[in-house]
Parts: C-alpha cells; structure tokens; sequence
C-alpha cells in the first residue's frame, strides 16, 4: 500500500517526519510494555534508531524549495 501527503507552504527551515500505519485504526500508536512500536512506522530519511528511535541529526533534513521525499513505513 502507498499512502501520500502534500505540504504546501512550509516556511525554510530545517525539519524531520515520523510516520506511522495505525493498522487497528485506534488514533494512536501502539506500543508494547516497553515502549516499542508495535504497528508499522516510518522516519524521514528512512532513519533507524538502535535500542531506540532515530536520531535527529540522522532525520533531519532543509526545506527551502520544492522536495520529494519518500519514507519506508515497516
């Protein structure tokens, strides 16, 4: 499945997504006791953590033009 999202007007400036597939469409994201993910997500730059999330600077990335970008949702 693909999903796609148009920003318009984002002002210049230095930014990161996270994503997520709600797959029991509850309006959140599940996790486990211990704070894992346990639905699908996805992060800018296709950015992985290790024992955690992301790191920013791993995420990150400028807006001051026009941008595609994908991320992986799994």
């Amino acid at each position: 499945q693909k999903a796609m999202v148009i920003l318009k007007d984002i002002p210049a400036g230095t930014y990161a997504i996270s994503a997520f597939h709600d797959e029991n469409e509850n309006k959140k994201l599940d996790t486990n006791f211990l704070g894992i993910p346990k639905e699908p997500i996805g992060i800018s730059n296709n950015a992985t953590g290790f024992m955690g999330p992301p790191k920013y600077k791993n995420a990150k990335f400028d807006v001051n033009k026009d941008l595609t970008m994908s991320i992986k949702v799994n």
